[in-house]
């Protein structure tokens, strides 16, 4: 099992403070309208396309050693379930690893660099939550805003509160803190006039190792179904092992995810090529390979792709 803190990082993005000022109190909308409106609203656009940065900084309180990740990451998306997510991050000897998850209408496919290869995958779900860990958590937030605004993040945030609007860029932005049903604290800055989200922030480690919850016999039948595994017991046991360990890490980190989106478009016309990957020349298919046997591990919490 190879996982880094980053990876580790995404099953809390997977299971799972700002300044602001400018308006006052009475000024602004109240938080459940303001959620509901949002979701209203990527819920009614055909497409979405948004290009950005995103962050994981984390701290050892034990040693005071702080690394930070970031990725440059794509967007695109249509319905009914067409996507192409792609993310590129430098490595400290100027290269970059680089991967993306798309589905222009022939099944969803996992491309990563490191590996020289992509994999075909069982379902859309997994092609989302498979390289959250690699992705910084790219692959699962506005995907599930977008395809499923009303059970996505938006709808497990509790104790929200709009505390004021705060220029993004050169965007007034609503700033709504709240904190997901795991106990995770959670910000988002919400654009006053289109009501697009331009960035979002999330607490890890400390209090926040709640977000690597206790998945139920049922979770992991569903999970391991999505990987294309039989529900065994050692399949069992690989998970269990997985998040026993990520629970572990992360509650002796502390640490932010971040991710800022800009060139926000929606509602535009879209065709089934736009969504297709164009892979480098020689890319093999590594779909048998996985069917075979993988060690399931690697797939709850994406590969690893950083140095």
């Amino acid at each position: 099992m190879n996982c880094s803190i980053h990876n580790l990082a995404g099953i809390c993005l997977f299971f799972a403070a700002g300044y602001c000022a400018g308006a006052q109190k009475n000024d602004l909308p109240d938080a459940e309208s303001l959620i509901s409106h949002v979701s209203a609203e990527y819920r009614a656009t055909s497409a979405y396309e948004s290009t950005g940065a995103a962050t994981i900084h984390v701290l050892r309180p034990e040693d005071g050693t702080e690394t930070t990740s970031e990725v440059q990451f794509g967007i695109l998306l249509a319905r009914p379930r067409y996507y192409r997510i792609a993310w590129t991050q430098q490595t400290a000897s100027g290269s970059a690893t680089i991967g993306a998850t798309w589905n222009s209408g022939g099944g969803p496919k996992l491309y990563d660099s490191t590996l020289g290869g992509y994999t075909r995958l069982e379902s859309d779900e997994l092609a989302f939550s498979e390289p959250a860990g690699t992705s910084l958590g790219v692959t699962q937030v506005l995907p599930d805003v977008f395809f499923d605004a009303a059970g996505g993040p938006l709808g497990k945030l509790g104790d929200m509160v709009v505390e004021g609007v705060d220029m993004q860029g050169n965007i007034p932005c609503y700033a709504l803190a709240g904190r997901l049903e795991s106990g995770v604290n959670y910000h988002l800055w919400i654009a006053t006039n289109t009501l697009h989200i331009v960035k979002l922030e999330s607490a890890l480690g400390g209090a926040s190792e709640q977000a690597v919850l206790e998945a139920t016999p049922e979770r992991k039948r569903e999970l391991l179904r999505a990987m294309g595994k039989e529900d065994t017991e050692e399949n069992i046991a690989y998970l269990d092992e997985a998040l026993a360990k990520a629970r572990s890490l992360m509650q002796n980190v502390r640490g932010t995810s971040r991710q800022f989106h800009a060139g926000i478009r929606t509602g535009f016309a879209t065709v089934p090529d736009d969504f297709e990957y164009a892979m480098p020349v020689g890319t093999i298919d590594l779909t048998e390979e996985r069917l075979s046997g993988n060690d399931p591990v690697g797939d709850a919490v994406g590969k690893e792709s950083s140095p």
